[in-house]
């Protein structure tokens, strides 16, 4: 199979950032007076960026506009995301990739402009071609419009496109238009397998299961 484009998930493949979003909560709630737990992790660990905000107004009970809550929120986000660390072998995939002229691009459901600030501060955003979010485009989830609409963006192939993700319902999505998934194993979808069979357990892992033919330098 010819690879010209990798799509990266972000959080939780290339940013080790799974506790970042329970801080930023942490913090926005005990603004509040309210104490974090898990009965609450758990459930918005469930909900899409989109639901996040209705959950938690319903959780504070107080007046406070969503607009408001949005900005605090945002604060704290920005705060930790300019410091956020990348997962073990990251920049040596993307180093290896850009060296192999295959385009990576990330593709994430988080908002945008947080991509780019923890790209930038991991010194990594010069690997990628573009980021894409589903969030700022007005999609709830990375569906099959979304991920259409960068392939006809960037004029990629389906078939010559491989998705790393830690959740295999993006894979599934992604599958139905022939986008090949790899799944990276992780400790918030443990058992999700989605539309792929191939699994990594690290990113040192990926080199090899992409396949490609490395050029001699």
């Amino acid at each position: 199979m010819t690879v010209s484009a990798v799509f990266f998930d972000l959080d939780g493949v290339i940013f080790d950032s799974y506790d970042l979003w329970d801080r930023v909560v942490e913090k926005l709630l005990k603004n509040y007076g309210i104490h974090y737990h898990d009965f609450m992790r758990q459930r918005l660990w469930q909900l899409s960026m989109t639901q996040i905000n209705a959950y938690l107004l319903e959780l504070i009970n107080q007046k406070v506009t969503e607009k408001e809550l949005e900005e605090r929120k945002m604060a704290i986000a920005k705060e930790l995301y300019s410091c956020v660390t990348l997962i073990d072998g990251a920049r040596d995939i993307l180093l290896f990739l850009k060296r192999q002229g295959v385009a990576a691009y990330a593709v994430t459901s988080n908002y945008g402009r947080l991509a780019d600030l923890g790209l930038r501060s991991a010194d990594v955003n010069r690997y990628f071609v573009k980021i894409y979010s589903s969030l700022d485009q007005g999609y709830t989830e990375k569906n099959t419009a979304f991920l259409q609409n960068i392939c006809q963006q960037e004029n990629l192939l389906p078939q010559e496109i491989v998705m790393v993700e830690d959740d295999g319902r993006n894979l599934a999505i992604a599958a139905q238009l022939g986008i090949s998934g790899i799944l990276m194993k992780n400790k918030m979808y443990p058992n999700e397998k989605g539309g792929t069979d191939t699994i990594i357990g690290s990113l040192h892992e990926l080199k090899d299961k992409l396949a490609i033919d490395q050029k001699k330098f």
